[in-house]
């Protein structure tokens, strides 16, 4: 399987690139979209067919949390508290330590380790770990394309890859990885 990862900034411009894979020819079990949370996806799963997988979900999975326990999208129920990092001051001069969302408490280690789910290689997990937790949304494409008997080494890339490269360029990608 070979593959190709864009990144872009926003919603409008991933929905533009898969539209236009689409048109090119590609299906949906060839596309694959992450996004950081729920707020980076909901419009590109109600406006495209393809599935978003949401890197925050993975994680709180992973760790047995529930996104929804709290009743705030994206973000887990289980508070930590940060003291030094600001507080409540009540009336009577009593401070008390902030407490904040466990989302602010997330390691890459565990972002990476629900990019590896993907099956992504070093290169690619590190890119797209950069990526997403910036808030970047991430379009994959993979397929087993192999050379055909037109293709040459030194020749021009005719490959279903080099169409969605072409595509990932064309709707306004950030920066496109190549993958395996």
């Amino acid at each position: 399987m070979s593959r190709k990862i864009a990144f872009y900034e926003t919603e409008y411009q991933v929905i533009q690139a898969i539209q236009q894979l689409e048109q090119a020819g590609f299906v949906p079990g060839e596309l694959q979209v992450i996004a950081k949370d729920w707020d980076h996806s909901r419009r590109l799963e109600a406006e495209t067919d393809v599935h978003v997988d949401e890197l925050q979900d993975i994680v709180d999975a992973n760790a047995g949390r529930s996104s929804s326990d709290d009743g705030i999208p994206g973000l887990p129920a289980t508070p930590i508290l940060l003291a030094g990092f600001g507080g409540v001051n009540w009336s009577n001069g009593i401070s008390a330590p902030a407490v904040f969302p466990s989302a602010f408490a997330y390691s890459d280690d565990e972002y990476e380790r629900a990019l590896r789910a993907f099956n992504l290689d070093d290169q690619e997990t590190q890119a797209c770990l950069d990526a997403v937790t910036k808030g970047l949304i991430a379009v994959l494409v993979e397929t087993d394309d192999q050379m055909t008997f037109i293709d040459k080494e030194d020749g021009a890339d005719l490959s279903r890859l080099s169409t969605a490269e072409g595509v990932f360029r064309n709707s306004g990608a950030l920066s496109i990885v190549s993958g395996k």
